[in-house]
């Protein structure tokens, strides 16, 4: 619904009741047509007195902004009282003199009711002309956000309140949604001013000209201040305050844009003080993007990425292995506009080196400024893909990203792929009498889980080879024979006796249990394994199971992470706590995991799910099977 607006301008004084100064306030009230208060201002000209007959403006307190904005689909009353007495703040109870009531009714849907107004002058409590309101009420559409270019042009000096000439010095301050800054000061570089006189401010030690982001009417306050021998008088430091006055700017109004004036001030002394010329340009809210790279991850589950783990790219890449290369965005755009969000952004990925070909990005993606980004969210990133066919040798990545006719700067890391051996995997399928054995598509399906966080070529038939121990594919346990750790040991020690037939410590026994937590065969836990026998056991769960129980037997040792905690943990661990501590990623399905993960060797996670259990693997883990699979 677009927004009514007031906005209170002027008040000329006529009369105060008073011999002399005196004190003055003034209270506007909105109310609908139900009586009820919607909108209201107040104004004592900052304390200071007021004296007939004289104008003042009421935009000189940046603490009580002389607008306001409702909801209005109806007709509503403005009432506006006025008091004078000594106290700073006189109102209907706490008076010397009542200076008059004025009011207005309007409709924000009768175009005729709207517009400037001057109310008053009102009638005092002794019948004499009070005083005047310059308003003005205005419809407002809801705009989206918007950039406000300013320039500050001059100043012209009416009255320093010096004999001759002093130093001065101007503060302008914004105040609106989500701004409340200093923007610009000037003290004429030091020199003295004196008036009537006008001064350029370009020599200000702060730009003349500047761009605010705007999400909403916004207050462009000045104030000034006076005093002999002080380069930088201030509102704690002055002989002479010179008055504030504002101005009201937003993309909603198109009165405020264009050449502005801010003033003129009244002085501590009643007078005419300064005001300052300045020009508002509203600029397009969708600037043009200035994309650039400030780093590339290239990763295969996990990488070391402005980590306090490790050096950038520097957890190992295996040859064959589809690889992710994620480029990291900023999107040159202040966050402010629309986020600094940049859609539709694409680019290409250009490989020289043991092989040379391009490839595009896997879709296009939304950039935004580089503080926003999020390693965990995927999207977050422009990313491309290099299939395992192409995952060979050294190759320099260089990538570029485009947006219409933007294109970022080149950004380019070499990487080395580098091969490691194929695991030997002894196939045994366990059954009861009661529960059959998994099929071997079943075991192939579980087992082949491993290429996605172990430091293995992506293709099952490249990294694994599964052989059989003749007689020993399928091994019978009692019903209950494994929901106890004894009967558990008592199946390794079965298969122990089958690996040593194969008369080969490359080949690793792992044994699949049917079922999981709610069918099949019930086990006392997930898995178990004897890593000095190089035998395993468990369920298909890629994390809880089969990669845990045979990350055991590849050497590695529990991480730190789990209630009860895990016995004999490996005391090297890093990060401290078991967690991944970097961003994971599954570059097959295109999903990141956050490092909050838990390491796969851990107790951790959603233990008893059938994905990734809220697991993934850590960098610690990764770099020591590599090392044991190279």
């Amino acid at each position: 619904m677009p927004k009514t607006r007031i906005v209170f301008q002027s008040l000329t004084l006529i009369e105060d009741e008073d011999g002399g100064s005196t004190n003055m306030a003034i209270y506007a009230t909105l109310r609908d047509p139900a009586a009820t208060t919607i909108g209201s201002f107040r104004w004592n000209n900052r304390g200071v007195q007021v004296d007939e007959v004289r104008g003042f403006p009421l935009t000189s307190d940046l603490g009580n902004p002389p607008f306001f904005d409702v909801d209005l689909n109806t007709f509503a009353t403005l009432t506006i009282r006025a008091f004078a007495s000594d106290d700073t703040w006189p109102d209907d109870g706490n008076k010397e003199n009542d200076l008059g009531t004025v009011t207005l009714t309007f409709d924000p849907r009768v175009p005729a009711s709207l517009g400037s107004f001057a109310l008053g002058p009102s009638s005092t409590d002794n019948g004499n002309a009070g005083y005047l309101v310059q308003l003005r009420i205005l419809v407002v559409p809801d705009v989206p956000v918007q950039r406000a270019r300013l320039e500050f042009k001059n100043l012209v000096l009416f009255e320093d309140e010096e004999g001759g000439n002093t130093n001065m010095a101007i503060y302008v301050r914004a105040q609106g949604p989500g701004i409340d800054q200093e923007l610009f000061r000037w003290n004429n570089a030091g020199n003295k001013v004196d008036e009537v006189a006008s001064y350029a401010l370009d020599n200000a030690p702060t730009p003349v000209t500047m761009d605010l982001v705007l999400t909403g009417p916004t207050m462009i306050h000045i104030d000034g201040y006076a005093q002999d021998g002080s380069d930088w008088p201030n509102a704690g430091d002055n002989e002479n305050w010179l008055g504030a006055a504002s101005i009201i700017i937003d993309p909603a109004d198109p009165e405020t844009e264009g050449e502005m004036q801010i003033g003129p001030t009244t002085t501590d002394s009643g007078n005419e003080g300064y005001l300052v010329n300045l020009s508002v340009d509203y600029l397009p809210a969708n600037p043009t993007p200035d994309l650039s790279i400030v780093g590339v991850e290239v990763t295969q589950a996990i990488q070391h990425f402005q980590s306090a783990l490790g050096a950038d790219n520097t957890v190992p890449l295996v040859d064959s292995k589809v690889t992710l290369v994620r480029c990291y965005l900023d999107s040159g755009i202040d966050p402010s506009i629309n986020g600094g969000k940049v859609a539709n952004v694409t680019g290409t990925l250009n490989v020289t080196g043991d092989a040379v070909f391009a490839l595009a990005p896997i879709a296009s993606m939304t950039a935004q400024p580089a503080g926003s980004v999020n390693r965990a969210t995927f999207t977050d990133t422009l990313n491309f893909l290099i299939p395992a066919s192409q995952a060979h040798g050294t190759l320099t990545l260089t990538a570029e990203a485009v947006v219409g006719t933007n294109i970022s700067n080149p950004f380019s890391v070499t990487v080395t792929f580098r091969p490691v051996g194929q695991l030997q995997i002894l196939m045994v399928r366990v059954q009861s009498s009661a529960v059959s054995a998994p099929s071997r598509q079943q075991y192939f399906t579980a087992l082949n889980q491993l290429t996605l966080v172990y430091p293995i070529p992506t293709d099952p038939a490249v990294a694994l080879q599964f052989q059989i121990v003749d007689g020993s594919e399928i091994v019978t346990v009692g019903v209950n024979q494994l929901s106890t750790q004894s009967g558990m040991e008592d199946l390794l020690d079965t298969l122990e006796d089958i690996q040593e037939d194969s008369d080969d410590d490359n080949k690793k026994v792992y044994a699949l249990v049917p079922g999981g937590t709610s069918s099949g065969i019930a086990m006392a836990r997930f898995g178990i394994s004897r890593p000095g026998d190089n035998v395993a056991l468990g369920w298909s769960f890629i994390m809880e199971s089969v990669g845990h129980e045979l990350g055991h037997v590849y050497g590695l040792d529990h991480a730190p992470c789990g209630s009860p905690a895990p016995a004999d943990p490996d005391p090297d661990f890093v990060p401290a706590g078991g967690l991944v501590g970097e961003v994971g990623v599954d570059p097959v399905l295109l999903t990141a995991f956050p490092i909050t993960s838990a390491d796969l060797m851990s107790y951790c996670g959603d233990r008893g799910a059938t994905t990734t259990e809220g697991c993934w693997i850590s960098a610690y883990d990764y770099r020591k099977l590599f090392n044991r699979f190279a």
